[in-house]
């Protein structure tokens, strides 16, 4: 196990997207696991300024996000969704016919079925990163 003591959210931040962003290089058609909130922000800020240095790209990358809010309409501005287009996707060259979300208003139980087959179906997440809130 590697583990590193960092000094703040930005260096926790770099260290993180570096591994992400080596990794992409390393296997450009990979499929990764996204979270949203506070916490993986440094991390997606990192990937957009190393794509923006054209040091990565993420055009062959295939996602899934961790969870959905149930109920609410498509593109509200609290949706997962939405995030992660705001602070991630929109600023870098992923497909989006390659970025999978769970839909917060179909049944649970068959989404989670057909969300589960979609991972499986992709050979499953290569990296997933998690945020570590306060609750």
């Amino acid at each position: 196990m590697d583990i590193r003591i960092l000094e703040n959210a930005e260096e926790i931040g770099a260290a993180a997207g570096r591994i992400i962003c080596d990794f992409v290089n390393e296997k450009p058609a990979c499929v990764l696991g996204f979270a949203t909130g506070a916490s993986p922000v440094p991390t997606y800020n990192y990937m957009i300024e190393q794509f923006n240095e054209g040091k990565v790209s993420f055009k062959d990358v295939t996602t899934f996000n961790l969870d959905e809010y149930c109920g609410l309409p498509e593109g509200h501005k609290n949706s997962y969704k939405t995030f992660m287009f705001e602070n991630l996707f929109s600023k870098v060259d992923i497909d989006p016919a390659k970025v999978n979300f769970l839909d917060g208003n179909a049944d649970e139980a068959e989404e989670s079925r057909r969300y589960a087959e979609a991972i499986k179906a992709k050979g499953g997440i290569d990296i997933q990163i998690l945020g570590i809130g306060r609750n």
